[in-house]
């Protein structure tokens, strides 16, 4: 289950997330650390502006394909 100010979403319902964690991860794979806070705010604000720009594109595009694969089907 994935929290966030008291608010409860089932990871069942999720399509997709990402988390501290994986950027934690992604962060030691690059420059062999991990972030701080600061960087980790940073990371969310850019993170959710360049999503915000192209996740419409994105979503559509993959519902699309999926519906094309199924007629192919």
């Amino acid at each position: 289950m994935i929290t966030d100010n008291k608010d409860y979403i089932l990871k069942e319902e999720l399509i997709y997330w990402i988390d501290k964690e994986f950027i934690q991860w992604r962060a030691k794979e690059l420059f062999n650390n991990e972030l701080n806070d600061e960087e980790l705010e940073k990371i969310k604000k850019y993170v959710e502006s360049g999503l915000g720009h192209c996740v419409f594109e994105i979503i559509d595009i993959a519902i699309k394909e999926a519906k094309l694969l199924n007629k192919i089907l």
